[in-house]
Formats: C-alpha cells, structure tokens, sequence
C-alpha cells in the first residue's frame, strides 16, 4: 500500500516538473529539438513565440496594409511562413520571432491559435538580426527608423559598412544616412514615428544627410509636422510636380513659390490643409 503511494507520488511530482519546465504544452525537450530542424517548417501555438526581438518596432494594426494583410490571409491563406529560431531566455529555451510579426498578429486577429513557421538556427545574435533584417526589407517597407537602428546594431557588432552595402543593396552614402538617422535624439524618433505619416524615407535620408545638430533635428521635425502641405485634387493630378519643376528651372523665389500656391488654392485648383 505504502509503495502505491509512494509510486504514485512520485508521478505526480514528476509530472508538474514537465509542466513546470514547459510552455503551452511544450516540453524544454521538444523545443529543443527543434535546433536539428533548421530549414524545416512546422506548426508551433503562437503564444509560444516571443516577438519582441523582431527588427521591426512598430506596427499599427489599423493601418490600411495590415488590414488588407488579413483579408488576403482570409482568402488565400497565409502565403509565407514566419521565421523562427531558438533561443535562451532566463535559464529556458524559447521560441524567437525573426520576421512575420505583421503575419503572426494578422494570424490571431482572424483567430487563428497556431502558426506553420520556418524555424531557422543562427550562430550568434548578429546573424539573426541580419536575417530579420534582410526579410524584413524584401516585404512590406519597414519604417526608415526600424531600418536605421537595425543598420547601427549589425555596425556595432563589427559589420563593416561596405559588408552592408552587399548584404543589403543600399550604396554607402545611403547606409550612412541611415546610420546618421539612428543618432537621430530620442524624442525626435518618437516624434517621427508617432507622425509617420508626414514622414517619408526620402525626407529623412535628406534630413540625415545635413550636418544638423541634434537641436537642429528637433526643430526641423517640428516644421515638418506643422507645416501646410499641398495636396493635389484629382483633377490636377500632375500639376505641383510641373509647378516645383518650373520654380526649379526658373530659380523662382520661396515667397514668390507661395504666391503662385496661394493664388491656385484660391481658384480651388488645389487645395491646402494643414496637419492636425
């Protein structure tokens, strides 16, 4: 009797020690097992997966691409799996997103709980960030700051620039741009990326590549979130590109440029409006 006990005892001990060194079911023995699968796909509950080491930082959820993201997956299913890879977090092997967060949030707004993903093995965390890096830039654009930090991590861990230049096809001048744009101060990031909208990558490579200092990246991010910005009516879908090129060729004065803006705005040929 005592040892009937005691055997069963000592199962239910043993079973919360798996349960204890599990996640979602999933023992440190399977997801360990996962590191001889590189290349491989397989389906993996999506809570398992840690997200917030991906290159991208942000994404809005309601924005018009993540929104036509889930209806093609509704429709088509989802057409490329995410990457992941193993990693150790506090003594425990976990499951780390390399690229697919839009896909893997898009996957649990439709409601799905698990994920067909490509799991890949790195040898250090610098070949994960190129490879997060590099998927990244063949999808969807990431945002330029995502693309500037990303630049600045894999040049601190010993990446030299024209081993950059190759890995990812931006020229010199470029990825030193955006390496200018990463020491860009802090609150102007926030300010970029809470009004991405009003920021192109063209205008922060143009921004980046003036000898500015990081008061003078302030105040230029300011003008640009409240400056008056032409937007063309439908009828005149051409008309401000000839008109920038004609002030150009005829080296037209900036007060005289506003003149001739205002002077259209007045006749409705195009209309103003001025960011919130």
């Amino acid at each position: 009797m005592k040892k009937r006990i005691l055997e069963k005892a000592s199962k239910k001990i043993a079973d919360n020690i798996r349960v204890a060194n599990s996640i979602d079911g999933w023992s440190q023995e399977r997801i360990r097992e996962l590191q001889n699968h590189d290349g491989k796909t397989g389906v993996i509950p999506i809570t398992l997966i840690k997200t917030n080491e991906n290159v991208r930082k942000q994404i809005d959820d309601d924005s018009r691409e993540q929104k036509e993201l889930i209806a093609s997956i509704k429709v088509h299913g989802l057409l490329a799996p995410p990457v992941v890879t193993v990693a150790k977090c506090d003594d425990q092997l976990v499951l780390v997103l390399v690229a697919g967060e839009r896909r893997i949030r898009a996957l649990k707004a439709i409601g799905h709980d698990s994920v067909t993903c490509l799991v890949r093995i790195f040898d250090s965390d610098t070949t994960k960030t190129t490879a997060s890096l590099a998927e990244n830039i063949n999808r969807l654009s990431l945002h330029p700051l995502d693309v500037a930090e990303s630049y600045e991590e894999l040049n601190a861990k010993g990446y030299q620039l024209d081993a950059l230049d190759k890995m990812f096809g931006h020229d010199l001048k470029t990825i030193k741009r955006f390496l200018k744009m990463a020491s860009f101060p802090e609150k102007a990031k926030e300010i970029i990326r809470t009004n991405s909208s009003k920021f192109t990558t063209r205008n922060l490579l143009a921004m980046a590549s003036r000898r500015l200092s990081p008061d003078e990246v302030m105040i230029k991010v300011q003008d640009t979130i409240n400056k008056e910005v032409p937007i063309l009516l439908p009828k005149v879908p051409e008309l401000l590109d000839q008109l920038n090129a004609y002030f150009k060729a005829k080296k037209i004065k900036k007060e005289h440029q506003q003149v001739v803006i205002q002077a259209l705005t007045d006749l409705r040929l195009i209309q103003l409006i001025r960011y919130p």
